[in-house]
């Protein structure tokens, strides 16, 4: 297969709750066809296959790799397959979500096939060396760019759900190849159904949302931290916070974005009474927008705002919401009319 595409991207996919491809697998596409031809491991499903692979060529999938196995939620299935799909495709790179099966699956991976792993990488190129993966490190202080030394570089790459793009013709169908790998018994499970504990689930999911209102130490109290609810429902967005404001019990652990928490790279990051800190930084800094609110004129997180307001945001964000309320009431109104 390695003479019939040129330059193969391996793309491992995500499948949500619904059993379809996740937007986060669909941006991995679209990232993969920009330094070379994206080859999607697909395991054999026994439903929603002419759906599923549609969605795989409208984001650009070129190629796809239908293996013999239907464990869509296993991880040393896919461990497997990967390893079967690198010395099928002489691939030059292979991608995965950030996801938390994800980041297991590139690490086994990465050690049964001998090959080097990037991890939460926030980019990728392709330059004179080949593939190569641009991470921040250290908290964020730095910005670094990896290569491999030998074979395939594999990645968990974080992406944006605005990345994913409808890339290709109406009517151009992948080409469909059968990748034999085998699994032991004990490899041969499947999740069927998963429900976060204590997790709101109608909110977008904090890792892929568009939209991220986040709190810090500033709202002062649980009760407080209601505001960042409000004003979340309203914009339809997904709920996150700093170390401190989890570490003072305002919210769970589940809901940290930092470094020792979730990354995210929304549309729009709103900060609320968050003041910076470099660590919270280099879980948020590749948003697109960045907003914040904050009392402290002085506060770090202003350094990277595209937008910052300072005042009390018991005063500010109130407003805010009135008039987002206020808009989203003009806009239906001009919808239904």
């Amino acid at each position: 297969m390695s003479t019939t595409v040129i330059n193969p991207i391996l793309v491992q996919p995500d499948f949500n709750l619904t059993g379809l491809i996740s937007d986060q697998s669909l941006s991995l596409i679209n990232v993969a066809s920009t330094v070379g031809t994206p080859v999607v491991i697909l395991p054999k499903l026994e439903d929603k296959e002419s759906e599923t692979i549609k969605s795989l060529a409208s984001a650009g999938a070129s190629a796809v790799l239908r293996t013999s196995c239907s464990c869509k939620s296993s991880v040393s299935c896919a461990v497997t397959a990967i390893c079967s799909a690198i010395k099928l495709t002489a691939a030059d790179a292979i991608l995965l979500t950030t996801s938390d099966p994800h980041v297991e699956i590139a690490a086994r991976a990465s050690i049964r096939a001998g090959i080097p792993l990037a991890s939460n990488a926030a980019k990728i190129l392709r330059d004179e060396l080949g593939i190569v993966a641009e991470h921040s490190v250290f908290g964020g202080s730095y910005s670094v760019t990896s290569a491999p030394t030998v074979g395939p570089l594999l990645v968990n790459l974080l992406t944006s759900p605005t990345e994913t793009k409808i890339t290709s013709a109406v009517g151009i169908d992948p080409l469909i190849i059968d990748l034999e790998h085998s699994c032991s018994a004990a490899e041969q499970y499947e999740i069927t159904a998963s429900t976060p504990k204590d997790i709101d689930l109608s909110r977008p999911k904090l890792k892929t949302a568009q939209t991220v209102v986040a709190g810090g130490r500033g709202l002062n109290t649980t009760k407080d931290f209601s505001l960042v609810y409000e004003l979340a429902d309203t914009l339809h967005a997904a709920v996150g916070a700093s170390r401190a404001a989890v570490d003072s019990g305002f919210v769970p652990a589940d809901l940290q974005i930092g470094q020792t928490g979730l990354s995210v790279a929304p549309e729009l990051y709103i900060a609320l009474g968050i003041s910076g800190a470099i660590q919270h930084v280099a879980g948020m800094q590749n948003s697109q927008v960045i907003v914040a609110i904050n009392q402290d004129a002085d506060a770090p997180i202003f350094n990277i705002a595209d937008f910052g307001i300072v005042g009390d945001l018991f005063t500010v964000v109130p407003q805010l919401i009135s008039e987002i309320e206020s808009l989203n009431k003009k806009n239906n109104y001009a919808e239904e009319n």
